[in-house]
């Protein structure tokens, strides 16, 4: 697991991990969530890129990105208008894939 480079996206990380309340489920599991992070720092068009098989857990992965926005907005360092990314949510850990 590397962290991003950018403190900006450490940060999305870390906002969006405080809102993962992890599901109660016997089994591993792994979900990942695909969204666009806007400058202004809404996050839309969150999906379900990778299912875990369990949609309890799946919801659980969305909600945890619906939850941190909006985020603070780009910082001048970083260019574009909007970033595509996901994040890998599983029951032991999550992380960027």
């Amino acid at each position: 697991y590397k962290p991003p480079d950018s403190p900006y996206l450490a940060m999305v990380q870390r906002r969006i991990s405080n809102e993962w309340h992890v599901p109660t489920i016997s089994q591993p599991m792994e979900a990942v969530i695909s969204f666009r992070l806007a400058k202004s720092g809404y996050i839309s068009g969150v999906e379900i890129e990778q299912s875990s098989g369990n949609e309890y857990f799946d919801l659980a992965a969305k909600r945890a990105v619906l939850s941190a926005s909006p985020l603070p907005a780009f910082p001048p360092e970083m260019e574009g208008e909007q970033i595509n990314t996901h994040l890998r949510f599983s029951n032991d850990a999550w992380k960027v894939p």
